[in-house]
């Protein structure tokens, strides 16, 4: 098979997504207040639970954000409960062996009152030494500029977001996977969150109320995949669709641009022959299409041209 055409670089790159001077990205950096509380393994002999709490809540009372209380069910089990009213949608972080003994199954706690799921564990409590060490975390927004991308590549645009968040002195990767199906969002700050504006958000075809926090990887759109790839696809109306990225053409041959790009006039005879069943016994006429996926490059209007090779089976 003999392929001929000639690749020029576009005159004007097309921005997939339009970013205006007024989208900015929401970081919400936390501010963290700690308290300790010391469980020393003696308890009160009539009301240990109570007794206890007390001790809870005289730690956590200068913040006046927490309090925990206990209730009873129809067995006179003792369940504790905490409410939590924390400024700027922040919320609170239990120790882990703190949160064993008063029987809750989670250790982040968000505005609003919570009720254990297990009962208070006197044993676990009077068998215990421990400095429990909580921490009371809520949010100071910040917004950022956004950097524009180079271009409308996928790499571009992670380059932009990596450079936005950096620029605002947060450490914050933006990557993508090695088939280009995810963008990976890795924040290094405990507790920092942050929140795209609209535009991204429904490029990314998210909340715009979504929050990124520790490790998050989106997919791809299907439209952005298509300006990732660099190829050029020779196609015919001879043979079947094949699947390429999210869409599928009937390729004969692919060939692959490369990094550093072809320039001019492109010639190239396959050394080796692929057949493809044909879809049709009788035919009149051939179409063969050059299609190119790149964010760069064109086929200009000079002449193209494509040898095909037809045998009967």
């Amino acid at each position: 098979m003999d392929l001929s055409f000639n690749l020029e670089e576009k005159a004007k790159l097309h921005q997939q997504i339009k970013i205006s001077s007024g989208d900015k990205i929401t970081l919400l950096i936390p501010e963290i207040a700690n308290d300790t509380v010391y469980i020393d393994g003696v308890i009160d002999a009539v009301l240990p639970a109570e007794n206890f709490l007390n001790t809870l809540n005289n730690a956590v009372s200068l913040l006046n954000s927490v309090v925990f209380s206990i209730s009873y069910d129809n067995d006179a089990k003792i369940f504790v409960k905490v409410k939590v009213n924390m400024a700027n949608n922040g919320f609170v972080v239990l120790d882990a062996t703190l949160v064993e003994i008063l029987g809750f199954d989670k250790q982040k706690f968000t505005n609003g009152q919570h009720i254990a799921k297990v009962p208070f564990n006197e044993e676990l409590l009077e068998a215990t030494k421990h400095s429990a060490e909580n921490k009371y975390i809520k949010y100071v927004e910040k917004q950022i500029d956004i950097v524009n991308p180079s271009d409308d590549s996928l790499d571009a645009f992670c380059e932009a977001l990596y450079l936005s968040f950096r620029n605002a002195g947060e450490e914050i990767f933006v990557t993508l996977d090695q088939n280009e199906n995810f963008i990976n969002f890795d924040i290094r700050k405990d507790y920092l969150e942050f929140m795209f504006p609209k535009s991204i958000s429904d490029y990314l075809r998210i909340s715009s109320t979504f929050h990124f926090t520790k490790q998050i990887s989106i997919q791809v759109p299907e439209s952005f995949e298509e300006h990732s790839f660099n190829h050029v696809l020779c196609c015919s109306n001879l043979i079947d669709y094949q699947a390429y990225g999210s869409s599928e053409y009937p390729i004969i041959r692919l060939i692959d641009i490369g990094k550093e790009g072809i320039k001019g006039h492109f010639c190239v005879t396959f050394p080796s022959v692929n057949y493809y069943p044909l879809l049709y016994n009788h035919f009149k006429t051939v179409s063969t299409t050059f299609i190119v996926r790149s964010s760069k490059y064109d086929i200009n209007l000079h002449p193209s041209t494509a040898v095909l090779h037809i045998r009967k089976k």
